[in-house]
This record gives C-alpha cells, sequence and structure tokens, in this order.
C-alpha cells in the first residue's frame, strides 16, 4: 500500500459524500413540496449511501493502519492530520498536496451535509408542531366552543 491508495480511498469517500449531499437536497426538496414518492426514494438512496460512507472509512482506516506500519510512524489515532504531520517527508509532495484538498473538500461535504439535515429537521420538526396544534384545537377541551362566536 501507499499513498495513491489512500488518495484512491479519499476520492471514494468524496464520491459517496457527493452522492449524500445530493440525496438530502432531494429530500428536503421532498419534504418542501409534499412529494412522499420522492421523499420515499430519496430516504432509500440515503441508506445506500450511507453504507458506502461506512464502507469507504473502513477501507481509509485499513489503509492508513497499513501505512502506519510502513512508514513505522506509532500513530495512536489513524487520524488522516496526525499520519500527513508523521508522514510528510516520506511522502511525495503532489500527493500530500492531492490529500489535503480530498480533506479539504471532504470537511465541506460533510459540513454541507450537516447544514441540510439540520435545516430538514427543522422542517420537519416544524410541520409536525404545526399538525400537533391544529389537532389540539380541532379536538381540544369539549366545552371549547370551535368558533368563537363574539361579535
Amino acid at each position: 500500500m501507499d499513498e495513491k491508495d489512500l488518495i484512491k480511498t479519499l476520492a471514494g469517500l468524496e464520491e459517496s459524500l457527493i452522492h449524500l449531499f445530493e440525496t438530502a437536497q432531494q429530500k428536503q426538496e421532498a419534504l418542501v413540496n409534499n412529494n412522499i414518492k420522492l421523499l420515499e426514494s430519496a430516504v432509500s438512496a440515503e441508506e445506500k449511501f450511507i453504507r458506502n460512507v461506512e464502507i469507504a472509512e473502513r477501507r481509509r482506516v485499513s489503509v492508513l493502519t497499513e501505512l502506519n506500519k510502513k512508514f513505522m510512524l506509532n500513530l495512536t489515532t489513524l487520524k488522516l492530520s496526525d499520519f500527513l504531520s508523521g508522514a510528510k517527508n516520506k511522502l511525495d509532495e503532489r500527493n500530500v498536496a492531492q490529500i489535503l484538498k480530498l480533506q479539504n473538500r471532504i470537511r465541506k461535504y460533510i459540513m454541507n451535509i450537516d447544514s441540510l439535515n439540520q435545516q430538514n429537521q427543522y422542517l420537519i420538526d416544524t410541520a409536525r408542531d404545526f399538525i400537533k396544534t391544529t389537532i389540539a384545537e380541532l379536538v381540544g377541551p369539549q366545552r371549547k366552543s370551535f368558533l368563537d362566536r363574539r361579535v
């Protein structure tokens, strides 16, 4: 294993995150437009891409473990930043630059996915509160009049 394997693994992780981001956008569109079919297909696709991200992450850990042994770094964590700081002198500068670019793009996608998921959660919570309030008003206490008859 070498740094090219790490680059390939990170590129695969980035691709899965791009698909996950697009799926989160589809979910938001489905929520706003009340499109249940689109929401169901987006959730199904999201599950698939989450599995792909998990697989890519396990692969990243495996590659970093092998590279840790290869370069005899004795790292306690398998963070990419720790690996790069420990092996910087042993790696090709172009590969290090490419790994750093991938790492930054992956971070941006993760932040964007998190932001979209928070927005989607807000949409869901707002809709849930609206439904609860509507039901409470319609089914409220027996003595409460449905219409206010004051003039």
